[in-house]
């Protein structure tokens, strides 16, 4: 499919996203380049970064941020610094500055319309639960809003909206990417697709474990409706860790394991792509 119209869809994880980095290295290394980068929460951050530089550059830049992730989590800090943010903010543990910091420094692109791919993230509008996409106008507000984490981080004010984390109604945007004419589809995932989910053993991780149930039904739906009229590859992540569903992603401790994660993703993604390209 030499004319095939290329899509790189990215999806939420948490600190659990230094995996797209590995899939991202051995993507560019088998040369296979993208038209189209659609993110979700923490595939937001990573899908502008790669769409700002679409290369090898782009994956170092990356690779370097996580590495910085590592040295200090962003989801690290005292209990009582916690407790002091929620008693300011009242809706989240971390506040946004950090963050919007690290994003204006990152990147280079002020617009969308900078980004030398098309790059859209998605959010949720939390007035009237309406999944929301955000593809022109300026960039670093789109992405705090797609990775604005309940609880995590507090919700994005946009015009007269406000936003919360785009994963929350649509993980895997892999549907999104089918509309806008993606014909080959690359889907970056960090692991909770393709493994087992973990009995639950309390009321939140059960209440967690349905929400998760919700969100792989969706997906797998859009897979099946996608692949009607395009190829779809869901690139493995390497790792047979069965994650668990109410802790992993914003759990500190996954910070030290970013190198493992691109590591692993990298081998997996390659193997892969071996039998494929």
């Amino acid at each position: 499919m030499s004319d095939a119209k290329t899509a790189f869809v990215l999806s939420g994880g948490g600190l659990l996203g230094s995996t797209q980095v590995g899939m991202l290295q051995s993507l560019v290394e088998f040369g296979i380049t993208p038209d189209l980068i659609l993110g979700a929460s923490i595939g937001a951050i990573n899908g502008a970064g790669f769409a700002q530089q679409p290369n090898v550059d782009g994956v170092a830049q990356l690779t370097q941020l996580w590495l910085n992730v590592a040295e200090q989590s962003p989801f690290s800090g005292s209990i009582v610094e916690r407790i002091s943010t929620l008693a300011k903010t009242r809706v989240s543990l971390f506040e946004a500055e950090s963050l919007n910091r690290l994003l204006t420094e990152q990147l280079n692109a002020k617009e969308f319309e900078d980004l030398p791919v098309k790059f859209g993230c998605v959010a949720v509008r939390i007035q009237n639960a309406r999944e929301v996409w955000f593809e022109s106008g300026p960039l670093v507000p789109a992405i705090l809003a797609s990775s604005a984490a309940p609880g995590i981080y507090p919700p994005v004010k946009i015009a007269d909206g406000f936003y919360m984390d785009g994963g929350i109604v649509n993980p895997v945007p892999v549907d999104k990417a089918r509309k806008l004419g993606a014909t080959r589809i690359f889907v970056l995932q960090v692991g909770k697709m393709e493994q087992s989910l973990p009995i639950p053993n309390n009321p939140i991780s059960s209440a967690l474990t349905a929400l998760e149930i919700v969100r792989r039904a969706r997906f797998n739906a859009a897979v099946t409706k996608a692949e009607e009229t395009a190829e779809v590859h869901l690139l493995p992540t390497g790792s047979n860790t069965i994650l668990s569903v109410d802790r992993a992603a914003f759990d500190p401790r996954e910070a030290k394991r970013v190198l493992q994660r691109m590591d692993s993703a990298y081998d997996a993604t390659t193997k892969y792509l071996r039998k494929i390209v």
